[in-house]
């Protein structure tokens, strides 16, 4: 029998999904606020986000980016990250869609928030 709260999904509680890299901005709703945050890595099941660390483990929120819209629950929180795990999973097409990030030598090059920058400009929070 396993413990409470014990992962289930793999070898010592680890998840399955691969998880890809994102740089996507994002909504983040709760029943009293919104915020946006960025998506650092998403697999059909969950994500790691940066600017929900405001959030509580256990708390359910919505997440819209672009036409992915999900439910989900927070799973971890620390300072401005944390991780959460969908209510229902993602297909393929929509995490081709959150992992889509500007290519090529210049972008590679860029720092942490330069990139920041340039994802809020691709989508649209600021011109």
């Amino acid at each position: 029998m396993a413990a409470f709260g014990k992962r289930l999904d793999g070898p010592g509680g680890r998840r399955v999904a691969s998880r890809q890299l994102a740089f996507t901005a994002t909504g983040i709703m709760t029943l009293d606020r919104s915020q946006v945050g960025y998506l650092l890595d998403v697999s059909a099941t969950g994500a790691k986000l940066d600017g929900g660390g405001g959030l509580s483990v256990g708390q359910d929120i919505w997440l819209k980016s672009g036409n992915v819209d999900v439910l989900a629950q927070v799973v971890w929180s620390s300072s401005n990250m944390c991780g959460v795990h969908f209510d229902t999973p993602l297909n393929e097409d929509e995490i081709n869609q959150l992992t889509q990030v500007p290519q090529g030598t210049l972008f590679a090059s860029l720092s942490p928030e330069e990139k920041l920058g340039a994802a809020d400009w691709t989508n649209g929070l600021i011109r």
